[in-house]
């Protein structure tokens, strides 16, 4: 069967005798070849999320993943490496 182009809906496919005929996780991972383990966490969060959970998750806002110290932190750059004519941009 040729690849959809479409990764969402290669997933409900995967997942459709799962979630709406309530055939076993383990029956339809043999099938599809998909890890039953994995079968079975993505009908849970259709069962919670319904279509949203065959789509990617947003990506995290660079504050949500980043943290910024002060420039003071570790004592001023110059005095780490005092060689460099790097300056802060306050």
């Amino acid at each position: 069967m040729p690849r959809s182009k479409r990764p969402q809906r290669e997933r409900m496919h995967e997942l459709r005798p799962v979630v709406l005929f309530n055939k076993s996780a383990a029956e339809r991972a043999r099938e599809t070849e998909t890890a039953e383990r994995t079968l079975q966490r993505k009908a849970e969060q259709f069962e919670l999320h319904g279509m949203a959970s065959l789509f990617p998750k947003e990506p995290a806002q660079s504050s949500e993943t980043t943290r910024d110290l002060p420039p003071d932190r570790f004592g001023s750059f110059s005095s780490i490496f005092p060689h460099s004519s790097f300056q802060w941009d306050d």
